[in-house]
């Protein structure tokens, strides 16, 4: 879809759970993030289309303190940002 469509562009958030300290989180989301953009670009997509930002533990999905939240909460998610 992206090689197709170049004017597409989309962020890639990475997101901890609440258990790791706040550096650690920030730095493993960031992580998480730069991994699935660094994927996508060794497949070809062009890095102008893709950016990526880590969210620590600042965005869970479950603020619930339990296992299913925290594995939810242990993700990585694209966001279409402009379609230009």
């Amino acid at each position: 879809f992206l090689k197709q469509n170049p004017e597409v562009k989309i962020e890639v958030g990475g997101h901890t759970n609440t258990l790791p300290p706040d550096n650690y989180a920030q730095e493993l989301s960031t992580n998480r993030a730069k991994n699935v953009a660094y994927f996508l670009f060794d497949r070809g997509i062009a890095k102008s289309q893709i950016s990526y930002q880590g969210y620590g533990k600042n965005r869970p999905i479950d603020t619930s303190n339990t296992n299913q939240a925290n594995i939810l909460n242990q993700r990585v998610e694209i966001k279409v940002m402009a379609i230009q």
